[in-house]
This record gives structure tokens, sequence and C-alpha cells, in this order.
């Protein structure tokens, strides 16, 4: 059996992004005044820029996505397993240059933008809280880094050889921890995901989507990096792939739409949601 650093490495991202907007103290103290409440007690946040939802959807796709190929282990750093390394790479590569180019038109709009929050936001507008476009576009930034997982062998100390392996057996305590935090944020991601098509299948106005997403789509997603993420080859994992494949896999829509074949597969899925349960 490979060696967990033979299988997977850390990987930390880091995403710069801003909301555009700000808290106002000023007015936040006189609503507080008018309200004859204590100052400490309420904030007014405004909207400075209404426009940077196409930045952030380039910032989440990456977060997500990062998500999605990792599990946990320790603050910081997540656990990439060495096949999904590739396509994490590029589609970080992919979203810095789609990031790069929407900057570059938002600049192009950059002053029209301040002119629309000025009507806007009326007498609430202050010129000095406005940052350049160059502050702005410092605001929002993709960064990914990777490092090796340690092993105990990696101990090079000149030390009493007691010493060395106390520090060892520290170590190996706080891998077996990091793997346990691993397996455990893998198994709450299926519950989870199960949970919340519970909720959808019991409801009785049960909505789908006009734009072709399937109420199963983010089963098979997770099903299909599951099998990778498992990197400790946790037996109960295993199961909740198989009782997934099983249940809902090749679930469809047209199946949903179906108020029988709806009420069978929401009661399979509450059946299968209590096993998970027990797997967890």
């Amino acid at each position: 059996m490979k060696r967990l650093a033979e299988k997977a490495l850390l990987a930390d991202l880091t995403i710069s992004s801003w909301s555009g907007s700000v808290v106002d103290k000023k007015v936040a103290d006189e609503i507080m005044d008018n309200k004859e409440a204590s100052r400490n007690r309420g904030r007014f946040t405004k909207q400075l820029f209404m426009d940077v939802k196409s930045l952030k959807a380039i910032t989440n796709k990456m977060y997500w996505e990062y998500r999605s190929k990792t599990t946990a282990w320790e603050e910081g750093r997540r656990l990439l397993p060495v096949d999904f390394f590739e396509s994490l790479t590029k589609l970080h590569r992919d979203c810095s240059d789609e990031l790069e180019v929407a900057l570059t038109e938002f600049g192009k709009n950059y002053d029209q933008y301040k002119e629309e929050a000025k009507v806007g936001l009326g007498k609430l507008y202050n010129e000095e809280e406005f940052p350049s476009f160059n502050e702005f576009k410092r605001k929002w930034k993709i960064r990914l880094d990777f490092f090796p997982i340690p092993e105990k062998q990696h101990f090079i100390l000149d030390a009493e050889k007691s010493l060395i392996k106390e520090m060892q057996k520290s170590f190996e305590a706080s891998i077996n921890s990091k793997e346990s935090i691993a397996i455990e944020e893998t198994k709450q991601r299926v519950i989870e995901s199960v949970g919340k098509i519970v909720e959808r299948l019991a409801d009785k106005k049960m909505h789908f989507s006009r734009q072709g997403k399937e109420v199963m789509n983010p089963i098979r997603e997770l099903v299909d990096v599951l099998p990778t993420l498992n990197l400790f080859n946790d037996e109960n994992i295993t199961k909740m792939i198989e009782d997934l494949k099983t249940n809902l896999y090749e679930v469809t829509d047209e199946d949903l739409k179906q108020d029988k074949k709806r009420k069978e597969v929401l009661k399979n899925t509450k059946a299968m949601l209590d096993r998970m349960a027990d797997y967890a």
C-alpha cells in the first residue's frame, strides 16, 4: 500500500476579494442616537460598488472546486489527492487569467461606477472612501501553494535517541488525529449532501431547474470524487459510495416528476441517511 506522501500533498488556497462595501461609523452613530440606543449596538454598511458579482463568481468557482477536491488536514492547509493536482492547478491558472481579464474590464468602467455610486448613495457618498483602481485591483488575488506531507523520518536532529523517539511518537499521534479529521469531514460532506436531497424531495412544491441542472447532479459529482478522496481506504466511506450509487446516482428529474416515484426515492433516501449516521 502506498504511503500517504505518495498519494497526496498539502494545498493552501488564499483568496483575496472585496465585497465593494464599507462600514460608515458616522451614519451608524446618527441612527443609534436617533433611536436612543447605545452606539455600539449597531453598524451601518453601505455598498460602494454594485457590480463586483462577476469578480466574486470567479473566486467562488476556485474556492468551491478546491473544497470539493480536497479534504481537511490542518488549519490553512488541506489534503489534495495527487490525482486531482493537474485539474486543480489548471483551474487555478484559468481562474487567475479570468480574474485578470475581468479586472481590466472593470477598470475601463471604474470612473463610471463611481459616478453611479455618487447618484445611488446620495448624501452618503464620500469620495475618500473609494480606493483608486490600483488599490481596488490589489484587493483581488487567487494564490495556490503546495507542500509535501511530512513524515516521521524527516526528523534530522542532533539530540538524544530517546528525545527523537518521543518527538516521532508525538508526530505520529498528530498525523493519526489529522487522518481522523480528514475521514470525518468526508463523511459529513456525504451526510450533508444527502440531507439536502431529502429536504428537496420532501418539498411538495419541489422545483426543477430550467437550465438543465438535475436534482441529483451534486450527488453524481460527489460519487465521482469520493473514491479518490478516500485516501485512507475507510470502509464506511466505501459503503457510503455504494449506497449513493445504488439509490441516487441514476435517478433523473423525469423520475422525480412522477409523484409515486419521488415518494419511493424519498423513502429510500431517508433510510439510507439513517444508515449513514451509523457509518459516521
